[in-house]
């Protein structure tokens, strides 16, 4: 899911899309003792060192606490993750959180 420049909090679409993908990462977690990894990134292109890693970290948290509070999602089955990216290419894909199992 992709967030605004600076914002750690997802636009309406991107809920959309957020709760399509919860709804794929509940009936996989249900399959059995699955850890999701919820990976928040900035990209470096914009703001300072410390306004990225904060903005990473607070991406990667949002998302959990929407996969747990309205999803049911056990937290002890989410692992959150955070990085600023080198963003030459594109910085808008960096400004994400990426699932993985």
């Amino acid at each position: 899911v992709y967030f605004e420049i600076g914002q750690a909090v997802l636009s309406p679409i991107e809920l959309k899309h957020l709760e399509f993908i919860a709804e794929n990462i509940v009936a996989k977690a249900d399959e059995g003792n699955v850890v999701i990894t919820v990976m928040g990134s900035a990209d470096s292109n914009t703001g300072t060192v410390k306004r990225n890693q904060y903005l990473s970290e607070a991406r990667g948290k949002y998302v959990a606490g929407i996969l747990t509070d309205k999803y049911g999602i056990g937290k002890d089955r989410i692992q959150i993750k955070s990085e600023v990216v080198n963003a030459a290419a594109n910085p808008i894909f960096n400004r994400a959180v990426i699932f993985t199992f």
